[in-house]
């Protein structure tokens, strides 16, 4: 149930904010455990060094991806989790 929770929220939070589109594309998912985003206009590791410096976010840099491990994500911070990668992505791209 905390697993589907989690998917739950991502997929509102990703409904709820249109302009992460602008920033990251999400890819397919049906795991409770992690998913993938597509940084768009940046490189992925370019934005997972970025994400862990000045963002205090982790994540994985696969094949040009971004892996978010969404199941060790408290369910309160997980809006912040998308918030970050999306400021992230802006200031690379800026």
């Amino acid at each position: 149930n905390t697993l589907k929770k989690r998917y739950v929220i991502i997929k509102q939070v990703l409904a709820a904010h249109p302009e992460y589109k602008q920033a990251f594309e999400a890819m397919p998912c049906n795991s409770g455990y992690f998913m993938c985003v597509k940084p768009l206009g940046v490189d992925a590791e370019e934005l997972r060094q970025t994400l862990i410096k000045d963002f205090s976010t982790g994540t994985i840099m696969l094949s040009g991806l971004i892996r978010v491990a969404f199941s060790a994500v408290p369910t309160e911070k997980l809006p912040k989790l998308f918030e970050n990668i999306y400021n992230a992505v802006k200031k690379l791209q800026a």
